[in-house]
């Protein structure tokens, strides 16, 4: 970088507004070039980007195929897995305008999920290193992309695709803290303890010192893989306690890779001994299969002091980096059991939104309504067998139009017929709440002689049910269509002066991607989304279970945060969400040479920390 400010005379007649606006046309390849041409450029990159925000970028193999064609003289050349992932990186590059801090890769089980895995490492950049990277493989991908630039844009419909062997969405979150996080088989309660002291450490170090991690971290990504789905429900309830603001969100998938976890020295200083042997025994794997290391002479060594230990940690992980760079590979992965994801903190500007679809009894089998005439007016609270949650007995009902009162059985002895179908749902709004909670019917109901309402043992699940409205629900198809157009037009009206960079989409695999038998429509939930966003690029897959808000009916607010679990036969939505943003007329920067080299200097002080 030049350290003569005034040798370059036309740098010296462009101001530095018109030079912010040259700036934004420039990818993130040529961002960085002109950024070190001369001290003055960094600075004025450096703050554009402060301006720009966050953005967001995807592209698939089939770009990537297309681009690979048009460079070859014939159509009979196969391309290997690596070219594509290469010119799929590529072609990310040139919608971004600054380095990603988060790329989040969806393949299918093929040759490419490995090749795309490399690729999301960038092992030959150390200035890459702190891009985190997370990649599903499932069996069927959602892929909502734009249509290519051109005349008539306005008219093109955007491209809906399950057919592709991968996609990637990269991102950058200006000032967002982003964690990723590894649990081989099974969660245990050492391995959720784990995870809460790194997230109380994190909210700390990168929130001036104030370790509220219930308004720090912004979002958890979880993807569960094998008989890890058995006990996720761990992880979402223990993590929604610590962060009860936080959107969880994510699926049941095939395998995943994630980037390794890192931990600087100060990290590993603050850890517990058990905590320290956690880190050897499960973040090093590497650097000990090939002897570099063993942690199994860790936990056995006398260590009378933990900085010995610390020392011995901290240098198996910088192995562990070394050997794994040289592999060309530092993501973790998990196929057989376990769970795999990231933690999103600071800011993140991160929303959710779910649809199940279902018809409201009460409301003629026609679309859920806010509110309901039935309302509890006697319940109790009872539990079966040691140790397990208690359960909410409905032993009576009123009809507040007609005074009526009715026990649960005369209740579904009234409606039940008139169901379009077999009520699957009980809904419950208590009072103050949005929406009604959907309770499975279950065989207590008929031997108790009472709704029986299963909880999780947890204190707002135990809260009175008497005073709240009730209805009956039916599940099908129709009713999922329906819902989805609402719950578009509702995302529509209620991002009114904001803008959606982007959106991940976790649904079931029961409702698609092909026509079934419930909904008749191919790819339906993502065809909904498209038409009511067709600027908006949209990746995900289809899961075997997905780990959203529960899934209200009658809501009116379209967002939702908390109560996160694994449920089934819904479309769950995160959402990047951020106000219309202009950039102004004017910067009015002090681009002094006292001040510019005054940040430089800050900038590579940060470096070397």
């Amino acid at each position: 970088m030049e350290e003569s400010m005034g040798s370059n005379l036309l740098e010296d007649f462009i101001s530095s507004d018109l030079m912010l606006r040259i700036i934004q046309y420039l990818n993130v390849a040529d961002n960085g070039r002109l950024a070190c041409t001369s001290q003055r450029y960094y600075y004025l990159a450096h703050q554009y980007r402060r301006f720009r925000g966050p953005e967001i970028a995807i592209t698939t193999d089939l770009i990537a195929l297309a681009e690979l064609e048009k460079t070859t003289p014939t159509e009979q050349t196969l391309y290997n897995t690596d070219q594509i992932s290469s010119t799929m990186m590529k072609d990310c590059k040139q919608k971004l305008q600054v380095k990603p801090n988060l790329i989040l890769g969806f393949s299918t089980p093929s040759d490419l999920a490995g090749a795309i895995k490399r690729e999301l490492s960038f092992p030959a950049s150390p200035s890459t290193s702190n891009i985190i990277s997370l990649n599903v493989v499932a069996h069927q991908r959602i892929q909502v992309s734009q249509p290519a630039a051109g005349q008539g844009l306005q008219y093109q419909q955007p491209k809906l695709d399950s057919k592709s062997k991968a996609s990637l969405m990269a991102m950058n979150f200006p000032g967002a803290t982003i964690l990723p996080y590894v649990i081989r088989g099974r969660p245990n309660h050492d391995d959720l303890v784990f995870l809460e002291q790194r997230l109380r450490y994190h909210s700390k170090i990168n929130n001036n010192g104030n370790a509220n991690e219930s308004s720090f971290w912004k979002a958890m990504i979880l993807y569960a893989v094998g008989n890890g789905v058995e006990s996720s429900d761990q992880i979402t309830n223990r993590m929604q306690t610590l962060m009860p603001n936080a959107v969880i969100v994510g699926g049941a998938c095939r395998e995943g890779f994630v980037s390794m976890p890192t931990y600087k020295k100060e990290e590993l200083s603050s850890m517990s001994i058990k905590h320290l042997k956690h880190v050897l025994k499960y973040c090093c794997p590497n650097a000990t299969h090939q002897d570099i290391l063993d942690p199994a002479v860790a936990a056995k060594m006398d260590i009378v002091e933990k900085s010995d230990l610390v020392d011995y940690v901290y240098a198996a992980h910088e192995k562990e980096e070394e050997v794994t760079r040289n592999m060309h590979s530092s993501m973790s992965k998990i196929s057989g059991a376990g769970i795999i994801g990231v933690f999103l903190g600071g800011n993140v500007p991160i929303k959710s939104v779910v649809s199940r679809g279902v018809h409201s009894v009460l409301n003629n089998n026609g679309p859920p309504l806010p509110h309901s005439n039935l309302i509890v007016q006697e319940e109790s609270l009872t539990t079966f067998g040691h140790n397990q949650p208690p359960i909410h007995l409905i032993h009576k009902i009123r009809d507040d139009d007609t005074g009526i009162v009715y026990s649960s059985i005369q209740l579904m002895d009234k409606y039940g017929p008139s169901a379009e179908s077999t009520i699957d749902f009980l809904g419950l709004k208590r009072r103050g709440q949005d929406g009604f909670q959907l309770k499975s019917l279950n065989e207590l109901t008929q031997a108790m002689g009472a709704f029986a309402i299963l909880t999780d043992g947890s204190e707002t699940e135990l809260e009175s049910m008497e005073g709240a409205e009730l209805d009956f629900f039916c599940l099908n198809g129709k009713a999922c269509m329906e819902d989805m157009d609402r719950t578009m037009l509702q995302l529509r009206q209620q991002t009114e002066g904001e803008e959606i960079l982007g959106a991940l989409m976790y649904t079931c695999n029961g409702r698609g991607p092909e026509p079934g038998c419930l909904i008749p429509e191919e790819m339906s939930d993502a065809k909904r989304f498209a038409n009511a966003f067709p600027r908006v690029p949209c990746l995900g897959f289809y899961a075997a279970g997905e780990y959203g808000p529960v899934a209200l009916a009658g809501n009116e607010n379209i967002f939702q945060t908390g109560r996160a679990s694994l449920q089934g036969f819904t479309a769950v939505f995160a959402l990047f969400v951020v106000p219309v943003k202009n950039l102004p007329a004017t910067y009015d920067l002090d681009d002094s040479i006292h001040n510019v080299q005054q940040f430089v200097r800050h900038q590579l002080h940060q470096k070397m920390q």
